[in-house]
C-alpha cells in the first residue's frame, strides 16, 4: 500500500471520528489504544488492525467508507457486512492472521 492510500484512509478515517461526533480520545477508548496511537492513524503514520476497526464498525464507522472510499449506504454492501461478521467470530490468532494476509496482499 503506498502512502497515498495510507492517507487517504487516515483521511476518511477522521472524517468517520466526526460524522460519529467523537473525539480523538473517545475513538481511541474504542480500541483501548492511547491518544497518540489513535493519533497515529490519522495522520497515516500507521494503519488501524483488524480488531479495532471491528470495533468501531459496532460502534457505527462506516468500514467501507474507511477502506474504499464508497459510503455502505451507497454501495450494498451485504457481502462486505456478512463477511465482517464472519471475522468478528474468529479467534483472536486467526484475525491476527487475517490481518497479515490483508498487509501482504495490499502491499
Amino acid at each position: 500500500m503506498n502512502d497515498e492510500n495510507y492517507k487517504a484512509i487516515s483521511k476518511r478515517l477522521a472524517e468517520e471520528r466526526t460524522r460519529l461526533g467523537l473525539s480523538q480520545t473517545k475513538m481511541a477508548e474504542l480500541g483501548d489504544y492511547s491518544l497518540g496511537a489513535y493519533h497515529n492513524y490519522e495522520t497515516a503514520k500507521k494503519l488501524p488492525d483488524l480488531k479495532y476497526l471491528i470495533t468501531a464498525q459496532e460502534r457505527g464507522l462506516d468500514l467501507l467508507y474507511v477502506i474504499h472510499g464508497r459510503r455502505s449506504s451507497e454501495s450494498g454492501s451485504e457481502a462486505l457486512q456478512g463477511l465482517m461478521r464472519k471475522i468478528e467470530q474468529l479467534s483472536e490468532k486467526e484475525r491476527a492472521a487475517i490481518t497479515a494476509l490483508v498487509d501482504a496482499l495490499a502491499t
